[in-house]
């Protein structure tokens, strides 16, 4: 990204806003996957826009919200992905990573590993967008900044919205993937049988953890979670940008004794707990992802489960 001017993180009163993250290296427990090089921040939409109104440059800005929201209007320059590209079902498990081909096809096609600053924002506060970190996590990508608080945020704030349909530009794709960020129910599953170090965030709400709501054959939590819903991580009364992350650092310190063990988030398909990801990324915190979340954890018997 090429610019003239120095663009800040956010334009807000100090420490009232998240700084960008450093680079998180993290190993893998087999240590057969290379380090995370992927750099996330993240960008107020005062600032975006002002960067854009420069001209923006060796980027490119993905919207994950919902089509029919895109074609009534987007970010300037955004293209749309749609979310259905990065899920893959497979029985009940509705949220799982789409397979290697059709990653590296979906890197290929909009061109994300063109070394380019790649933006995202969803039109819901963070939970596509943060999926869509996640997948970036995985096809290895340089840069990626969060929109803050995306389409609502833009929408608060009164600026401009786009009509004109952007077409994605093809680049060269990565022949390997890091599945590192992604955590799957079988090596889940020995981590607690082993009683493991592990911070375990259910980003439901309070009633799916609870068992109070069942979407499963099975109503509950998986053992040792701690409930931090992912709309906490936003203000809901206004633009739904993320709260302060030092004030969320806080709060997950009230829950997990060792801020330095590995972060595990899930939800019910990891769409929800796709927030949860990236507040942790943002957050310089060791995590990585339950894809199959509720999904498959509630609905396979021959895993343990908590509920009240």
């Amino acid at each position: 990204m090429k610019s003239g001017k120095l663009v800040r993180l956010y334009s807000r009163p100090k420490g009232e806003y998240p700084q960008s993250s450093n680079l998180i290296l993290l190993r893998s427990i087999a240590s057969l996957e290379p380090n995370l090089k992927t750099q996330i921040s993240v960008i107020s939409v005062v600032d975006y826009y002002e960067l854009y109104q420069a001209g923006l440059k060796d980027a490119i800005v993905l919207d994950l919200g919902q089509a029919q929201t895109y074609s009534r209007g987007h970010l300037p320059g955004a293209v749309h992905l749609p979310v259905t590209r990065i899920v893959r079902q497979d029985g009940y498990a509705t949220g799982l990573m789409p397979s290697k081909a059709a990653l590296i096809e979906l890197a290929r096609e909009y061109g994300l590993c063109s070394g380019k600053t790649i933006y995202l924002y969803d039109d819901e506060g963070g939970g596509w967008a943060g999926r869509m970190a996640w997948i970036l996590d995985i096809l290895g990508v340089e840069k990626v900044v969060y929109i803050d608080g995306g389409l609502r945020a833009w929408m608060y704030a009164g600026y401009p919205l786009s009509s004109q349909r952007e077409v994605p530009e093809a680049s060269d794709a990565p022949e390997e993937l890091n599945t590192y960020p992604c955590i799957q129910l079988e090596e889940l599953q020995k981590v607690l049988e082993e009683n493991q170090p592990l911070n375990l965030i259910d980003a439901r709400s309070a009633g799916e953890y609870n068992g109070v709501r069942q979407f499963a054959q099975r109503a509950g939590r998986i053992p040792g979670a701690q409930h931090y819903e992912w709309t906490r991580a936003m203000r809901l009364d206004s633009d739904y940008t993320l709260r302060s992350l030092d004030v969320i650092r806080s709060e997950l310190q009230t829950l997990y004794s060792d801020m330095s063990n590995q972060f595990v988030v899930y939800c019910q398909t990891h769409h929800r707990s796709g927030l949860s990801y990236l507040m942790c990324r943002l957050l310089g915190l060791n995590v990585r992802a339950y894809a199959g979340s509720w999904s498959e954890w509630g609905n396979n018997a021959d895993v343990p489960i908590q509920n009240d």
